[in-house]
């Protein structure tokens, strides 16, 4: 396992009270090895091992999440990529919050489709999974957004083709963040080239 830190990137680490150990044992993470042993072992392994969870740099699970993997291409980069602050998911939260469906009733190619239910609810909890979501960086806020808006338009043509209310069956914001049901439709969209895994920005990295 090769691990280079240069002095710039010492100091970057030093900036936000991440201690080599800690970029250590998330290479180990990284690698697939298994930790265990290691943490149970030693108490000053342990307190690390909590202090990436407290971090927030691992999931609750021990799996590394979006920062984490950040911070590991940041080590492992020559470039002179630039540590920035954590950046909230709030703005993405609210920008896919305004474009899932507050109710099944809508009218698309001149039908109409009458209001049985609510959709859009439990709005502390759907931002909660957002995040979580998020943070595993699997995939981008602007895939889950632009799966979403998919999802909802393919529900719609097919009401209209059967004459029978798509939207009905769709489940609440909140559930629908958690179960990961835009998955499937972030899948489709990548392999049709309609959306693409990639950053924006290839020279920063949000710690």
């Amino acid at each position: 396992m090769e691990l280079k830190i240069t002095p710039n990137h010492y100091l970057a680490l030093a900036k936000k009270a991440y201690s080599l150990d800690m970029i250590f044992l998330l290479k180990l993470i990284e690698e697939d090895y298994d930790i265990k042993p290691l943490v149970l072992g030693s108490k000053r392994i342990e307190n690390v091992y909590h202090g990436l969870i407290r971090k927030l740099l691992l999931t609750d699970e021990g799996k590394l999440n979006l920062e984490s993997k950040n911070l590991l291409k940041f080590i492992s980069s020559e470039d002179n990529i630039i540590l920035t602050k954590r950046v909230s998911h709030d703005d993405s939260f609210d920008e896919w919050w305004k474009i899932y469906p507050g109710t099944d009733g809508f009218t698309h190619r001149n039908r109409t489709f009458s209001l049985t239910r609510n959709l859009r609810g439990d709005k502390t909890r759907a931002r909660r999974c957002w995040k979580a979501v998020l943070d595993k960086g699997e995939y981008t806020s602007e895939e889950i957004i632009n799966a979403t808006k998919f999802d909802i338009a393919q529900r719609k043509e097919m009401s209209v083709k059967n004459g029978k209310n798509q939207l009905t069956y769709m489940q609440n914001s909140a559930t629908y963040i958690y179960q990961g049901t835009f998955a499937a439709f972030i899948e489709h969209m990548r392999e049709s080239g309609v959306v693409k895994h990639t950053s924006s920005r290839a020279k920063e990295i949000d710690i």
